[in-house]
């Protein structure tokens, strides 16, 4: 690897480098083996680090930030954490928020999830009441 490669791998920011990370998991159909990160500059122990720090911030809460005035304030979403866990509710919310839907459809889309939520949501509390 020659020394002007590198250099221009150093200046990727960890964003710039996590999009390529995704962009190289999404364009392959199969299970990647870890040594093929180096097709994207990534040493094995540098694929370690990433995969782990990926995996343990997509078992975190989501976070929603938002700006009030000058000031930025980060929230944790817990209500997508509920969604998390129901295929269907992510498909009809993934669906609702599409913006390439028609209104119409994306109004179906909510009401469905609507309804589904409050399905899971009386079923949780009817085995509480159990």
């Amino acid at each position: 690897m020659s020394s002007k490669n590198r250099k221009k791998r150093l200046k990727r920011t960890l964003k710039q480098r996590a999009e390529e990370i995704f962009r190289f998991i999404n364009k392959s159909s199969e299970p990647i083996a870890k040594s093929r990160f180096k097709d994207i500059g990534l040493s094995t122990t540098s694929a370690d680090n990433w995969l782990d720090l990926i995996i343990y911030i997509q078992n975190q809460n989501r976070l929603r930030l938002f700006k009030a005035g000058s000031y930025t304030f980060v929230d944790k979403q817990v209500f997508i954490d509920r969604i998390s866990s129901s295929k269907y509710l992510q498909l009809c919310w993934n669906n609702f928020l599409n913006p390439e839907e028609p209104y119409e459809k994306r109004l179906g889309y909510l009401n469905d999830f609507g309804n589904a939520y409050f399905f899971l949501e009386r079923a949780k509390l009817d085995q509480v009441e159990k």
